[in-house]
């Protein structure tokens, strides 16, 4: 009977271990979401309002409170944004409708395509990397 109450005890002891681990990881992985979160706030702030340019070109970039917008050659351009982590969404992009050489028109018509397609961000000291389905957009600050 004693071996039956202690074989009890310490069978209990272990479930209870269980769940105080279960309970410690499930915090571990809010922390590090919340980590993660924090970053991204903090990288974002680095570059909110702040004008980069495309590597190579006359091509900008500006993100400011859940919008985009820039120069893409011959237009202007502008949409929504959300990112989360190195995630990040570009939707609703337009621009305006000015004419200009038809290879400055042809090179913004492919930037704008790049850019709808893009969906992880990474931000460095002076530059963001956008990365899609091609080549990423490397944007330098001005």
């Amino acid at each position: 009977m004693r071996k039956s109450l202690l074989l009890i005890a310490l069978v209990g002891a272990l479930l209870s271990g269980c769940t105080a681990l279960d309970k410690t990881s499930e915090t571990a992985d809010k922390v590090s979401t919340m980590s993660k979160t924090a970053q991204t706030i903090l990288d974002m702030n680095s570059i909110k309002g702040v004008e980069y340019t495309l590597e190579g070109s006359d091509i900008t970039v500006v993100f400011n409170s859940g919008k985009i917008y820039g120069f893409s050659g011959v237009n202007r351009y502008f949409g929504v944004v959300e990112i989360e982590g190195d995630k990040i969404i570009i939707d609703n992009i337009a621009s305006t409708m000015m004419a200009g050489e038809p290879a400055k028109m042809e090179r913004e018509m492919e930037y704008l395509k790049k850019l709808a397609n893009v969906n992880k961000i990474l931000i460095e000291n002076n530059s963001i990397l956008l990365f899609g389905t091609e080549k990423p957009l490397k944007f330098i600050k001005k």
